[in-house]
């Protein structure tokens, strides 16, 4: 296994082949919240759970980018309790969700679906070896089945510490892979070799190409992290990403989607806590990174939607910034829906040689965040939303 710990990249930013634009939308507003969790299907956002600044928890709602009006939908019978930092997914006319954390009960490994045509909520009877509970994972969609990768949350077959100022030590992070396949509601734990792959990571993010799951970042037992990684599905091998340009600085809770070739990212956590207000792109043909020109710039933050719909307009909103060190939360919550059109993204050029031989250790650290630092705030049950 291998991360970067200790070097921070420090590369020359490839020129941008493209100019984009953020238009926030005057006629509708989101809640603001944090810990959200966000899918599309067609022209709409279904939205679920999060916390906000009134320490208000949500349900299940969704946005019509279209019409531009939000509706909290109502259902009765049995329905998932609020969570933070769960997983949502599409397959069909369903959603998933899975995992997170709710604040009374904990973490759970629950899965649920959806039905987006009679609105009913099913927890559903699973088979197979399920992922312990967690938070703070990812998971895509491969092949109809949901890929959920790493997270935060208990620590299984952990007694119980008696030392009370040590309350992590029953918490852990997790590098695991897990399939859910939503045909016969079962798990499968493959076996995959860790050689070359990411350490155990939380708040990470996690999107799929051409069969191969790519992970950037994310926050470990140490620190923030700036590594990237795939995983070839059709092989279950890990491996280093090969990359050019200014990849961005070691973060985590960052936002990202992808639109063809193209991996996007905006915003994340350093270490020192600031939030960052940058868009970056992955070609994940040619292997580079760029930050586009971008004119209209929303303000910084982490843990927001970021998704791109079938005609190519990425839509951002939600997110926290502000991190209180003394309260162990975010401050500052955003409520406006921001677009921007991915059609306007092309393929970077690279200037050989294409892959970079050596990392260089940046002089000043602080610049993008002290990679060495450990993070103050640590992920245990007493913080207001643990790992926020």
């Amino acid at each position: 296994m291998g991360n970067e710990q200790g070097t921070v990249l420090n590369r020359e930013p490839l020129k941008s082949p493209c100019e984009v634009k953020w238009n926030k939308g005057l006629d509708v507003q989101i809640q603001g919240k944090e810990g959200h969790s966000s899918v599309a299907l067609n022209n709409k956002i279904y939205c679920y759970g999060g916390l906000g600044l009134d320490e208000r928890l949500f349900g299940l709602a969704v946005f019509d980018t279209e019409k531009n009006t939000l509706r909290e939908i109502q259902v009765t019978g049995e329905k998932p309790g609020p969570l933070c930092n769960a997983s949502l997914n599409c397959v069909g006319t369903k959603l998933y969700l899975f995992g997170g954390l709710n604040r009374e009960t904990g973490w759970n490994n629950d899965m649920w679906s959806f039905d987006t045509v009679t609105e009913k909520w099913e927890k559903l009877a699973i088979t197979g070896i399920k992922p312990s509970p967690r938070d703070k994972h990812t998971s895509v969609i491969w092949e109809g089945r949901i890929v959920i990768f790493g997270g935060f949350g208990p620590a299984t077959g952990v007694e119980d510490t008696e030392d009370d100022d040590d309350q992590s030590a029953n918490f852990t992070w997790y590098n695991d892979v897990f399939l859910f396949d939503p045909k016969n509601n079962s798990w499968d734990a493959p076996n995959v070799s860790m050689i070359g792959g990411p350490v155990p990571r939380a708040a990470h993010s996690a999107n799929i190409y051409k069969n191969k799951m790519t992970i950037f970042g994310g926050k470990d037992s140490k620190a923030r992290n700036q590594d990237l990684f795939t995983l070839d599905l059709s092989t279950l091998e890990w491996s280093s990403f090969e990359d050019a340009g200014a990849r961005p600085a070691p973060t985590s809770f960052h936002s990202s989607a992808q639109f063809g070739q193209f991996m996007l990212t905006y915003g994340g956590r350093f270490n020192d806590n600031s939030h960052s207000d940058q868009l970056n792109v992955l070609d994940c043909e040619t292997g580079g990174w760029y930050s586009p020109v971008v004119e209209a710039m929303p303000s910084p933050r982490g843990q927001s939607t970021l998704l791109v719909l079938g005609d190519g307009t990425l839509v951002m909103f939600g997110g926290s910034n502000k991190f209180d060190m003394i309260q162990q939360c975010c401050q500052e919550f955003d409520t406006g829906v921001y677009r921007l059109d991915c059609n306007l993204l092309k393929s970077v050029e690279i200037p050989p040689p294409v892959v970079e031989e050596t990392e260089d250790i940046v002089s000043d650290p602080s610049a993008v965040g002290d990679c060495n630092m450990a993070d103050d705030s640590n992920e245990t049950p007493s913080d207001k939303l643990a790992g926020v």
